[in-house]
């Protein structure tokens, strides 16, 4: 996951622990003007985990320095998940590459999807 502070973040964590999935991020949830832990000299999760999907929780704030790992997954090409507050609104701005939109109800088979699912661009970058 990207951010593991906010409200709905955490309710996503205990939806998902209750379905058996491990939740990794990038940090440890302390507010800092750094927050990814590869810069800091520690390990990235995405290095030291099998991460089969990435999931963005949207919140009340747009997404900031917390959710830099969600880049960090695109760019490895990890399908994304985005928990959208309103379903059916294309997200912005991690929409664009997402596997999945969904919001915190339909959480859990939104992941198991976007985790089966064929990814057209990661296709692409692989054949290139």
């Amino acid at each position: 996951m990207s951010e593991i502070t906010s409200d709905r973040a955490r309710t996503a964590v205990s939806v998902l622990e209750a379905h058996g999935h491990e939740i990794v991020t990038c940090g440890d949830g302390t507010p800092r003007a750094l927050p990814c832990a590869a810069l800091r000299g520690e390990s990235c999760a995405l290095s030291t985990h099998s991460v089969d999907v990435a999931l963005h929780v949207e919140g009340p704030e747009p997404p900031g320095l917390g959710d830099e790992g969600l880049l960090c997954a695109i760019r490895s090409f990890v399908p994304v998940v985005v928990a959208t507050t309103e379903p059916g609104v294309p997200s912005e701005p991690f929409g664009p590459w997402a596997a999945a939109v969904c919001d915190l109800d339909d959480l859990d088979g939104a992941l198991v999807a976007a985790v089966a699912a064929p990814l057209e661009a990661h296709g692409v970058a692989a054949t290139r």
